[in-house]
């Protein structure tokens, strides 16, 4: 293919660079128990954060609320972080 050859080559190499990556996510993986079980843990304290501070509203959480029950939530909230401004700094 002579000059014409790195177009065709180069982006070949790159996925093929790309599908063998240890360290990105691949949708086929096969995860070992070790790697299953330390995802599952890190969603896990990662949503109940997410719960405690109301971020998963939107996501999980959006059907079923009413606009009162979302503001609800929300003074909810906002007297949490209140009381945990209001109180004095940990040293």
């Amino acid at each position: 293919m002579g000059g014409m050859s790195y177009n065709y080559f180069y982006p070949l190499l790159d996925d093929f660079s790309k599908a063998q990556a240890v360290d990105r996510p691949r949708l086929l993986r096969t995860w070992t128990w070790d790697d299953s079980s330390r995802i599952v843990n890190f969603m896990n304290v990662h949503l109940l954060r997410c719960a405690k501070y109301g971020l998963d509203i939107p996501i999980q959480r959006s059907f079923g609320l009413t606009k009162a029950e979302l503001k609800q939530k929300e003074d909810e909230l906002v007297e949490y972080f209140l009381y945990e401004l209001r109180k004095p700094k940990a040293e």
